[in-house]
């Protein structure tokens, strides 16, 4: 195993991560559980690749990712209307909570 990224938290560990096996490579996060105390400091979290082979690939997948410029794009999305039931949904959601509707796309 080798390590490849360290996260600043947990959800973007696992979202890299997921960058990573929806490529083919198989990946863990590890030191997610660990915690901060007065005398002792905690490790972020970080990404390991299974197979030492793939970490070059992988390395590349993850800066290719932080030179993206686009992580927010999902957050960044505007407020959309349900067409099922009228309820106004924040951007980030792609699904109404209330009737399970999905946005429509270009919304």
């Amino acid at each position: 195993m080798m390590k490849v990224y360290v996260a600043p938290n947990s959800m973007l560990a696992h979202h890299i991560k997921g960058l990573l096996n929806a490529a083919g490579i198989s990946a863990t996060v590890r030191g997610e559980g660990l915690s901060t105390t007065k005398f002792d400091m905690s490790t972020q979290p970080a990404v390991w690749v299974i197979q030492n082979d793939d970490a070059k690939r992988a390395v590349e997948i993850v800066r290719d990712y932080e030179q993206s410029g686009d992580h927010d794009t999902v957050t960044d999305a505007p407020a959309w209307q349900c067409s099922g039931c009228s309820e106004t949904i924040e951007g980030q959601f792609t699904v109404c909570w209330r009737c399970s509707v999905e946005r429509p796309s270009g919304q």
